[in-house]
């Protein structure tokens, strides 16, 4: 069995980032058109993986 204060811990740390992420305009989410695109073609410019047949 887990010991308390560990869950204690875990929920502690969970709840923290679910705050977090609920947050509007912290910025820690992009936008959902930004994430269908492709986040290395919209942040990076440029891509991930290339298929160009080389491998």
């Amino acid at each position: 069995m887990a010991d308390p204060g560990d869950v204690a811990w875990m929920l502690t740390a969970s709840a923290l980032v679910l705050v977090l992420l609920l947050i509007p305009g912290l910025g820690l989410r992009v936008a959902i058109g930004k994430e269908d695109l492709g986040l290395d073609i919209t942040l990076h410019g440029e891509r991930g993986y290339v298929a160009d047949g080389a491998d």
